[in-house]
């Protein structure tokens, strides 16, 4: 090879390593996107899927024309769960079958304020066999202080507005250091609301509320004090947690469950609850003083509900094991202790 040949291939050479130096790397698809990803993203669970799956059972569903991002319990990048459009949904599979508090902030807020953005709270559960539905309301707002919620106790804790209106965070059990952002001088009345989680054969499957007005206060913040703690200590089961059903449907048919006109599930809020035939299930959504003879069951080969036949007062700290037999056709009702299915 002569000079000018040997001097021609340096010199494509040389090209095609200055090309290829110019090219945006690509996406390579870990937990922080790739140079693609904004840098807020860093060490996000799985980035952009999350834990989205086509065959989860919990579908998410965003009631805000803007796109949210959502974690499980607290923002942290390993509790990322994905990315929801705008009105849009998407169904995902969690790590267990129980409750998890679901966490949605909008995205362009969140890229732009990060923890200072404002954030929607809610509680549901993730079940292996039947599916739930929930659905989150994402803010554009943010907050410059911080409200910091600290749960000492075996309780969800949902701490709402004074009127019940607004649910400003959900705690599960034990949960230390969770953190808001709120308004620098804005007052925030709020009444804690105290599930207990209920088990069968080891398994949490259902929550029964109690409220305590003796651990509400009033949030604000001032600029000698940019940061409001609140501390939520145990609640007496003495307190009066509400009555539950426990059902065993024996009826050979996949049931709804009823309290006069209301549809009821194990304490997650929406999803399409039923209970199928052969399974047992805790009920929740009842209070002290209803009647069980208005509790009744829907079947799609039954022309109308089947209705509990005893007549029974319910009581706070009670559960009351319901019978159905087949085709609805008798029931059997049992009063027990609820600390049975407390601990």
């Amino acid at each position: 090879m002569n000079k000018v040949s040997r001097f021609l291939v340096l010199l494509v050479a040389a090209g095609l390593i200055l090309s290829f130096a110019g090219c945006p790397a690509e996406d390579d698809g870990g937990n922080n996107g790739g140079d693609k990803t904004p840098a807020v993203y860093n060490g996000f669970y799985n980035y952009p899927t999350g834990r989205v799956d086509a065959t989860g059972l919990l579908t998410i569903r965003n009631t805000v024309n803007s796109k949210a991002v959502l974690f499980t319990n607290s923002v942290e990048g390993a509790n990322y769960i994905g990315t929801v459009d705008a009105l849009g949904e998407i169904k995902v599979k969690l790590s267990d079958q129980k409750f998890w508090t679901i966490v949605a902030i909008d995205k362009a807020n969140y890229e732009e304020k990060t923890s200072q953005a404002s954030q929607f709270s809610t509680l549901t559960y993730y079940s292996i066999s039947q599916p739930f539905t929930t659905s989150v309301t994402p803010s554009n707002t943010s907050g410059n202080t911080n409200w910091i919620m600290n749960n000492n106790t075996s309780y969800w804790v949902q701490v709402k507005s004074a009127d019940q209106n607004t649910t400003y965070a959900v705690l599960p059990p034990n949960a230390l250091r969770v953190s808001i952002p709120v308004n620098l001088g804005q007052s925030y009345p709020f009444i804690p609301l105290f599930s207990r989680e209920l088990k069968y054969n080891g398994q949490v499957i259902a929550l029964s509320e109690t409220s305590d007005r003796s651990q509400g206060d009033i949030c604000s913040t001032t600029d000698s004090r940019p940061t409001f703690t609140s501390d939520f200590s145990n609640v007496p089961i003495q307190s009066g947690i509400r009555p539950t059903v426990f059902l065993i449907n024996n009826s050979g048919r996949t049931v709804e469950v009823f309290y006069s006109s209301s549809r009821l599930t194990n304490g997650a809020i929406g999803g399409d609850f039923v209970v199928l035939s052969g399974d047992s299930q805790l009920v929740t959504g009842f209070d002290a003083g209803y009647s069980t003879n208005y509790i009744s069951f829907s079947a799609i080969a039954w022309p109308t509900k089947k209705t509990v036949s005893q007549q029974m007062n319910m009581e706070n700290n009670k559960v009351y094991r319901v019978t159905l037999g087949p085709e609805g056709n008798t029931t059997e009702v049992t009063e027990l202790e609820g600390a049975t299915f407390y601990e």
